[in-house]
């Protein structure tokens, strides 16, 4: 089916925004919103098939791939152009909604892109439209922040345009599927996809460019780029469990340093590499039920932290400040504010019936049932059985008071212990098979029988007027 024959929502939210500029006042509100709400609605009334195939020079470009995993992205990605539209609204500079709609509009097409060339055209869009959502802050910082970023999207779109001329090479054609060139080919397409993905060592331009962006930019930045990049890991490298590793060090990484930070936007930055790492793990775990887990986290995720991303920018836009040392009481003055940034913040918590609590239980829960040991077979009964008896027994009681508190912890005091749940609880599918009481007994010897408390620690926060500069 030709490209003409199928109407394209990219295309819908790209072309559009270049008329933009024609309309004011009401009526350009009106048409900022139509454009992401057509957008939707032609991706809602969609059925899978594969649409808009182009020829050329004896291959076929292929702009509509529409199955069940490209549409779920496709999906929230118009959704939340439509959300964070709405909150544009009050903007007035017709360059920042044309950036941004491009931007959404690159996400969109790359989540529909059946081959390479196409899939590198629409990551193309998406950087250089989000680089402009930066340089439209217009500061020195945020001018930097744009260089740099745009430097880091370069280098990854040529790692995947070298990686796609070389499985090529090696297939013969420039179909966007499962890699299976394997050496240099998949080695660059997996550089360039982790690269957009924020997956250290190659993440630092995340928390250098997202607090530096506009306001409403902001909101748009966190909803598309390390996203469509999660679906390119699970089109192309579902089941490749160096990312499970590299998922891993990520959820760390970012929550760690999240917590060490004082600008909110920063902060939140930090936070999604956390949560993306959530997501990269369950694309190397590979299973159809950790794909399914990822793909929900994602979409929960872009909701969230698109949520926690407008409150943090209303605080800025209202008080003209963003440390969180230099703010206090701003709930008494913007409470309704505070009660959507507490959403937001209950769902990214895991917190029972809210969105994250279900999307993030999807991926652990896999990974025990279905590969209970990483690159290894399970151990036998009798090896489990030596290990628990051999852990166990060095194992020795400590009782120790913390100061201020006096509640009393069971303390491990040697590390092999803590090797237990890698060797013998990772066979957990195993041990409820064969003995599972007196396993149970052995296991529960090693967790700590009581938390220490010591209290909430407490902030100074100097209470600022929540009607600052903007």
């Amino acid at each position: 089916m030709g490209i003409f024959n199928w109407i394209h929502p990219a295309f819908i939210l790209i072309l559009g925004s270049v008329l933009i500029p024609v309309f004011q006042g009401r009526v350009r509100q009106a048409y900022i919103l139509l454009l992401p709400a057509l957008a939707f609605v032609t991706v809602a009334t969609m059925s899978y098939g594969t649409y808009g195939v182009v020829p050329l020079l004896g291959q076929e470009l292929v702009f509509g791939r529409v199955d069940k995993l490209s549409y779920v992205f496709a999906f929230i990605f118009t959704l939340m152009a439509f959300i964070s539209g709405v909150y544009s609204l009050h903007v007035k500079e017709s360059g920042q909604h044309i950036a941004a709609y491009v931007y959404a509009g690159g996400a969109v097409g790359l989540a529909f892109a059946g081959d390479y060339l196409t899939l590198f055209v629409f990551a193309e869009f998406m950087a250089f439209a989000s680089m402009c959502l930066i340089l439209f802050r217009r500061t020195p910082e945020s001018t930097k922040a744009a260089y740099r970023y745009i430097l880091v999207h370069i280098f990854s779109g040529i790692c995947m345009l070298g990686g796609a001329l070389l499985q090529y090479s090696h297939s013969g054609s420039f179909a966007f599927d499962a890699v299976t060139a394997g050496g240099l080919a998949s080695a660059l397409l997996l550089i360039g996809f982790i690269t957009n993905a924020a997956v250290p060592p190659f993440g630092s331009w995340l928390p250098d460019a997202y607090p530096m962006a506009t306001v409403t930019g902001a909101v748009f930045m966190s909803s598309f780029t390390t996203k469509s990049a999660i679906y390119t890991l699970a089109r192309g490298f579902a089941g490749t469990e160096i990312l499970i590793i590299l998922g891993t060090i990520m959820a760390i990484y970012g929550v760690v340093y999240a917590v060490l930070e004082n600008d909110i936007r920063r902060l939140l930055a930090y936070h999604i590499i956390s949560q993306v790492g959530y997501m990269v793990a369950a694309v190397g775990i590979g299973t159809e039920l950790a794909i399914n887990g990822a793909a929900a986290h994602a979409f929960a995720h872009i909701l969230y932290k698109g949520l926690l991303f407008m409150g943090a920018g209303s605080v800025l836009y209202m008080t003209g400040r963003s440390k969180l040392t230099e703010l206090g009481g701003i709930y008494k003055h913007m409470p309704w504010t505070f009660i959507l940034y507490m959403i937001g913040g209950f769902a990214i918590s895991s917190v029972p019936l809210f969105s994250g609590f279900v999307s993030k239980s999807i991926i652990p829960r896999r990974r025990r049932v279905a590969r209970p040991l990483y690159g290894s077979s399970l151990r036998s009964h009798r090896q489990v059985r030596s290990c628990t008896q051999g852990s166990s027994s060095r194992i020795s009681r400590s009782w120790a008071r913390t100061p201020g508190c006096r509640q009393r912890t069971r303390r491990l005091t040697c590390s092999s212990a803590w090797a237990l749940p890698r060797s013998c609880a990772s066979s957990w599918a195993y041990i409820r098979s064969s003995s599972i009481a007196s396993c149970r007994t052995r296991l529960n010897t090693t967790r700590t029988l009581r938390s220490t408390w010591c209290g909430p620690r407490r902030y100074s926060f100097s209470r600022r007027s929540a009607s600052g500069s903007t």
